[in-house]
């Protein structure tokens, strides 16, 4: 985790971390408030579908961090609609939040497993 700290999580798109502690023995992360996973946006849209170029963005954003963690020798190996998690730009504009144009891609969900300090549910890391 300290090592995405180094990167711009705008440019990456990833979580904010605001703080990390240990409280009766587990590891906690402050991370910033984020909106609804991809999952939630999808079951709010009629048809829970989404046009081609409402998909482009997102997955050009989920490609960004994807690389970013592939540099760090890390796989994410639970990707889904529910993982992905989206921060609402709009909510500032006053978009309608059916807009894609409002949202951005702000984190591929990431969380330790407590048994073992360098492996994390849904990624592994490259040999």
């Amino acid at each position: 985790m300290e090592e995405l700290r180094a990167f711009d999580s705008d440019r990456f798109n990833f979580v904010t971390f605001n703080d990390m502690f240990v409280s009766g023995g587990h590891v906690c992360l402050e991370l910033e408030i984020l909106d609804m996973s991809l999952f939630e946006f999808l079951y709010q849209k009629p048809h829970r579908s989404m046009e081609l170029d409402e998909i482009r963005p997102i997955l050009y954003q989920v490609s960004v961090t994807l690389q970013l963690l592939q540099s760090l020798g890390v796989i994410h190996t639970d990707l889904k609609p529910e993982n992905i998690m989206l921060l609402d730009h709009g909510k500032q504009r006053g978009e309608s939040r059916s807009s894609t144009s409002a949202w951005r891609v702000t984190s591929l969900r990431l969380s330790w497993a407590p048994t073992c300090r360098h492996n994390i549910t849904g990624l592994r890391r490259l040999s």
